[in-house]
């Protein structure tokens, strides 16, 4: 055990610890940065407990006796493997996340767009079933690439390159999505100015059959109406004949007595 203002570690060990954390640890913050930001989703499984584990073996390292340079060697290894696990991964939940966003939404997207009948014309940019299935093959493809350099034991080239496939894979995958959504949102625009249509050619019905049945009782009022004055004319005349036959008959009468 070392004393309390004395390091043992060896200094070549020590230099590319310190070295490590860095260039690497502030892309650690980043790639965790970039998955709770863009998806949501917190890091603090994934990059933040990678970040803190590799610290950890970094006091691992400076509390190793001098003797035991073995022992020094595996904890910078392991701090290595804890950053580039904190650098990467986060890229990878991003992407496994967006996937099975994607995969939800193209569910909704082959129940709403893909079986509308005028499809090609009141959305003509949709793409077909076929179209989305190839783009999503091509994104699997750089997704497995980017999967196969994580397995790579040290920042070499193909690692590197992973990480940045992890990225492209994310933005194809937002991109595919952003379109099938915004397919979707028309679909529903359309949808919801059909039902507004159909309520209005309702109403109008509703309002052409009020104003029907308005004028057959404004109608049926005249006919009333006259009705009612035929009858009055047919009985004032009734009465005056009446009237004028009482008068026949009495004066007839007074003639005969």
């Amino acid at each position: 055990m070392t004393s309390d203002d004395e390091l043992s570690v060896d200094g070549e060990i020590l230099r590319r610890a310190l070295v490590l954390m860095r260039d690497k640890y502030h892309l650690a913050t980043a790639a965790n940065t970039f998955l709770e930001t863009r998806t949501g989703v917190s890091g603090i499984s994934i990059s933040i407990t990678n970040q803190r584990d590799a610290i950890t073996h970094l006091i691992s390292l400076l509390r190793i006796p001098a003797s035991d340079r073995d022992a020094q060697l595996e904890q910078l290894s392991n701090l290595k493997e804890h950053l580039r696990r904190a650098c990467m991964e986060p890229y990878e939940a991003a992407v496994n996340e967006t996937m099975v966003t994607l995969n939800k939404v193209l569910e909704q997207y082959k129940a709403r767009v893909l079986t509308m009948q005028d499809l090609a014309t009141e959305i003509p940019s949709a793409p077909t079933l076929d179209e989305v299935m190839v783009a999503i093959a091509a994104i699997g493809r750089r997704r497995t690439a980017a999967r196969l350099a994580k397995t790579e034991n040290d920042w070499t080239p193909k690692w590197d390159q992973g990480l940045k496939e992890f990225i492209v894979v994310f933005d194809d995958l937002e991109a595919l999505k952003t379109k099938l959504e915004s397919c979707l949102a028309r679909a529903e625009q359309l949808r919801t100015s059909s039902v507004a249509a159909s309520a209005l050619r309702a109403a109008e019905r509703a309002t052409s059959t009020a104003l029907d049945a308005a004028s057959v009782a404004q109608a049926n009022a005249r006919t009333a109406r006259r009705r009612a004055w035929l009858l009055c004319v047919l009985g004032a005349l009734l009465g005056l004949t009446l009237k004028i036959l009482w008068d026949l008959v009495g004066h007839g009468w007074t003639d005969l007595r």
